[in-house]
């Protein structure tokens, strides 16, 4: 009971004046550091998504990252028994440069 009313001897000041009061409490610290690095995780993910943004990505790459999925489902199916067939799997498509397709 004395630990409970340590936690929220906080709450008797004015509301005001609550979020500068620091208490010496160990989840109170850990709750307020596992924001702060949500904090920068979160802004050093928007600073990639927006170098993301200028990557161009072309057909040809776009065709390759489809095949490299299809096999990787295939991959996957096949591996936890959801394929009827594994016997009728199709070859990988040749993907390159001198492709016309």
């Amino acid at each position: 009971m004395d630990d409970f009313e340590a936690c929220i001897a906080h709450l008797r000041m004015p509301i005001n004046h609550r979020r500068a009061i620091r208490t010496r409490d160990l989840l109170e610290r850990l709750f307020v550091e596992e924001r702060r690095r949500l904090k920068l995780m979160f802004g050093t993910m928007i600073r990639v998504a927006e170098r993301w943004r200028a990557i161009r990505v072309t057909d040809l790459e776009r065709r390759q990252m489809q095949a490299v999925r299809k096999g990787l489902d295939l991959e996957y199916e096949t591996q936890n028994g959801l394929t009827q067939n594994p016997s009728a799997l199709k070859p990988r498509p040749q993907l390159s440069t001198n492709s016309r397709t």
